[in-house]
């Protein structure tokens, strides 16, 4: 007898079901945040205190223009390739890109396909909801904790000495990054049924552009058109 009044748009009852996903993840998503942002803290000072000098960085530097360090690290991009900034900046990006990505697809693998096999979804659309509030929801929660990534990331590193406008570029390359991928995800999401499934092709498109940009960069370490 008793049904739910149809939603008034296709994104009716966003700000609820993000809410809602806040909570749901709230240790979880504290748990990644905390943990990247100490390791921006981390990095720079493992450097530092490993590599004090100029010649043993030079030394680090001439590693990493190998084929394997570019492939794992990437170009050494920068006027002074031994500067702690630069260093970080062309060793630790690549590793944050990963991890921030993988942060992202989870959380919207998570409240869209993965909600859908638990049942969840079954009864939040049992209420007044549109057809795409809750993709909306996922991709606003991860859009929000990528915001939030990439002022607490920054606020670490300017603590660690950088300039904040730098450390700041930085970052929110990392997190625009991540949401390019978390937008990949939704799509996964639509395009296969079983979360494990979508979430994995989300991982393999990650990885896929991460050994292209490797391979274009061996190619031309300059910076190449597929890097």
């Amino acid at each position: 007898r008793h049904q739910a009044r149809p939603a008034l748009t296709s994104f009716a009852g966003v700000g609820p079901l993000i809410r809602f996903a806040l909570r749901r993840d709230r240790i979880r998503l504290s748990v990644w945040v905390g943990v990247l942002t100490l390791t921006m803290v981390y990095a720079p000072n493992a450097v530092r205190l490993a590599y004090p000098d100029e010649a043993q960085r030079q030394a680090r530097v001439d590693m990493l223009k190998t084929p394997a360090g570019i492939m794992l690290g990437g170009p050494m991009f920068g006027g002074n390739e031994t500067d702690l900034g630069v260093m970080m900046a062309n060793e630790l990006m690549l590793t944050l890109i990963v991890a921030t990505s993988i942060l992202a697809i989870l959380t919207v693998i998570r409240h869209t396909r993965a909600d859908e096999e638990s049942g969840a979804a079954e009864l939040v659309l049992s209420s007044v909801v549109g057809r795409h509030a809750r993709t909306a929801a996922a991709l606003v929660v991860t859009a929000a904790v990528n915001a939030g990534l990439a002022v607490t990331m920054t606020l670490a590193m300017a603590a660690s000495g950088f300039a904040v406008l730098d450390t700041a570029a930085m970052c929110v390359g990392v997190t625009a990054v991540a949401m390019v991928f978390g937008a990949a995800a939704a799509v996964s999401a639509q395009l296969w049924r079983q979360a494990r499934t979508a979430s994995g092709m989300a991982m393999a498109a990650l990885g896929a552009a991460v050994l292209v940009r490797g391979a274009g960069d061996v190619i031309d370490n300059s910076g190449s058109a597929l890097s």
